[in-house]
C-alpha cells in the first residue's frame, strides 16, 4: 500500500494467523468455541468503526499472493495520483479444503468485523423483542431448505460462524434478514427498515417494500461493465471486505464485496461473469431457500443459460433482481419470485421493483425511492453513455435524483436502521478488474482491487 494511506499498510501473516488491513489481527489461539451473544453486544460498543476507505480482504484458502488494492486515479471521488502500490503479503488465513474448512479461514480472518456487524443486529432484533434464542423458532424452516438444496452454502456459513466464534444461528438470521425482515412486528412506534425506506406510514398489517441497491449493466465495443450501490441498513457501516473464494476442484473462484456477516452475493467469477443483485418481494413468498444463499449460487454462473438456470432454481424463499454482465458482452436481467421468474435481455439498470408486468402484478406497486432511482439511472445512461469504469462509478455518485438518490446517504433522524450505501463496486469483465469505494462513492475513493492471477481475462 501507499506509505499516504495512514492505518493501511500491509501486514504479513504466519500459520494460523490472518492479515487485516486497518483492523485488529486474529491470533493462533482461537478456538471453536462461540461466543454468547452478550459478547457481540459487548464488543460493538468498544471497538471502533474502521475508517470507511481501509478494505480488508479475505481468501478461502492459501494461494498465489493476495491482490494489490490501489487507488482509482483520475476520477471524480478519488485524487487521480499515479503511483504503484506494493503488493499485499501472502496470507494464509484459507487452504483449499471442503466447503466448511474455506469458511472457518474466512471467518478467522473476519471475525474482529464480523462480531461488530453481529452486535448490531443483535439490538435490531432486541427493539422488536426477539432474543438470540428464539431466532431457531423463526427459521429452522429456512434452514432446513438451504441445507437440502444448497448444502455447500450452509457448510460454508456454518463455517464461518465456527471461525468467527460466533452463533451459528445469529448468523444465518443475517443472512436470511429479508426473509426474517418479513415476519418481525415493526418496534413500538416505529417503522421497520423496510417500510421507512419505501417512504410508508405505519398501519396494522403494512406492506413491505423492499428499496435496496441499484445495479446497471453495460456493453459495447470493447467493453462491458457492471455497476453497484449496495443500499443497506447505515448500523452496517464500515463492515465491509472483499471476499476471495477458491474452492477448486472444477468450481469457480469468485470475488465479492460484502457485508462481512453474509455469504457473497454481488461479485465476479472467473469464468467472465459479473452480478448484482436487488430485493424484490411478491405474493408468493414462503418459507424455503434465502434469497443470499440463491444469489451466492448464481455468483458462479458461467453463462445466460447457466445463470437463468441457477436464478431460477426450486424452492426459492422469496425474489431478486439478479443483474448479469458476462465477458463479450452479453448483458440481462434475471427477475425472480418465489416460484416464477422473467429473463429480460439487454443492458440497463434494476432497482427494487419488478419491470416484467406480470411478475409486477404479484408484487407491490413500485416505491417512490425505487422509481427515482431507476429513472434517473435511465436518465444518465441515455445523456452520457458509459464506457468506462471512471464513466460508471460518475453515475454511481449521482444524488440528482428525489426522494432517493442513487447515491444514498443516511438520515440521521432514523439512527441506525436508517437505509444508506455501505459500498460501491465496478466490476469490468472483459479484463476481470474491479474496484471498490467502501463507503458512499462520493466521498470515498474507489480501489482498484487487481485481481490479476485470481481472475482470468480473455
Amino acid at each position: 500500500m501507499s506509505p499516504n494511506r495512514a492505518g493501511a499498510s500491509p501486514g504479513c501473516g504466519t500459520e494460523g494467523e490472518s492479515t487485516v488491513v486497518g483492523n485488529s489481527v486474529r491470533g493462533p489461539d482461537r478456538n471453536s468455541t462461540v461466543h454468547p451473544t452478550a459478547t457481540a453486544t459487548a464488543m460493538r460498543a468498544t471497538r471502533p468503526a474502521p475508517a470507511p476507505s481501509q478494505l480488508l480482504i479475505a481468501r478461502s484458502m492459501d494461494g498465489p499472493p493476495m491482490p494489490e488494492v490501489r487507488p482509482a486515479g483520475g476520477h471524480a471521488g478519488g485524487s487521480g495520483q499515479q503511483w504503484t502500490s506494493e503488493p499485499r503479503a501472502q496470507s494464509p488465513i484459507g487452504r483449499r479444503g471442503a466447503p466448511r474448512e474455506r469458511g472457518q479461514h474466512v471467518g478467522r480472518a473476519l471475525g474482529d468485523l464480523v462480531e461488530r456487524s453481529l452486535g448490531f443486529y443483535h439490538e435490531y432484533l432486541e427493539r422488536r423483542g426477539i432474543a438470540s434464542r428464539q431466532l431457531q423458532g423463526f427459521l429452522a424452516p429456512y434452514l432446513v431448505a438451504a441445507e437440502a438444496e444448497l448444502p455447500t452454502y450452509t457448510e460454508l456459513l456454518k463455517g464461518m460462524a465456527e471461525g468467527a466464534m460466533v452463533p451459528v444461528w445469529e448468523l444465518f438470521a443475517v443472512n436470511a434478514f429479508e426473509e426474517l425482515e418479513l415476519l418481525l412486528e415493526p418496534q413500538t412506534g416505529r417503522m421497520s427498515f423496510l417500510q421507512t425506506d419505501a417512504g410508508m406510514t405505519p398501519a396494522p398489517r403494512p406492506r413491505i417494500d423492499p428499496d435496496r441497491c441499484s445495479t446497471f449493466a453495460v456493453s459495447g465495443p470493447g467493453f462491458t461493465l457492471l455497476g453497484h450501490n449496495e443500499q443497506w441498513l447505515s448500523g452496517d457501516e464500515g463492515n465491509v471486505a472483499v471476499v476471495i473464494d477458491i474452492p477448486g476442484l472444477g468450481s469457480p473462484t469468485v470475488v465479492s464485496p460484502t457485508v462481512v456477516c453474509c455469504l457473497p452475493a454481488v461479485g465476479m467469477n472467473d469464468l467472465g461473469g459479473a452480478q448484482g443483485i436487488q430485493s424484490l418481494v411478491a405474493s408468493d413468498d414462503e418459507p424455503g431457500v434465502p434469497r443470499v444463499f440463491v444469489s451466492r449460487h448464481t455468483l458462479e454462473a458461467g453463462d445466460r443459460p447457466d445463470a437463468v438456470k441457477r436464478a431460477a432454481m426450486p424452492g426459492r424463499a422469496g425474489g431478486y433482481g439478479h443483474v448479469f454482465a458476462f465477458r463479450g458482452g452479453d448483458t440481462f436481467i434475471v427477475e425472480t419470485t418465489g416460484r416464477r421468474h422473467s429473463l429480460l435481455s439487454g443492458p440497463g439498470p434494476h432497482t427494487n421493483h419488478y419491470l416484467d408486468p406480470e411478475l409486477g402484478d404479484m408484487g407491490p406497486a413500485p416505491s417512490p425511492g425505487s422509481v427515482s432511482r431507476y429513472e434517473r439511472l435511465l436518465q444518465l445512461l441515455e445523456e452520457r453513455p458509459p464506457e468506462t469504469p471512471e464513466d460508471v462509478m460518475a453515475i454511481l455518485q449521482d444524488h440528482e435524483s428525489r426522494p432517493q438518490a442513487i447515491c444514498r446517504h443516511a438520515d440521521p433522524r432514523d439512527g441506525d436502521e436508517a437505509a444508506s450505501v455501505l459500498f460501491s463496486t465496478v466490476f469490468d469483465v472483459e479484463r476481470g478488474r474491479m474496484w471498490v469505494a467502501p463507503g458512499y462513492p462520493c466521498t470515498t475513493p474507489y480501489e482498484e482491487i487487481d485481481l490479476t492471477g485470481v481472475i482470468a481475462a480473455s
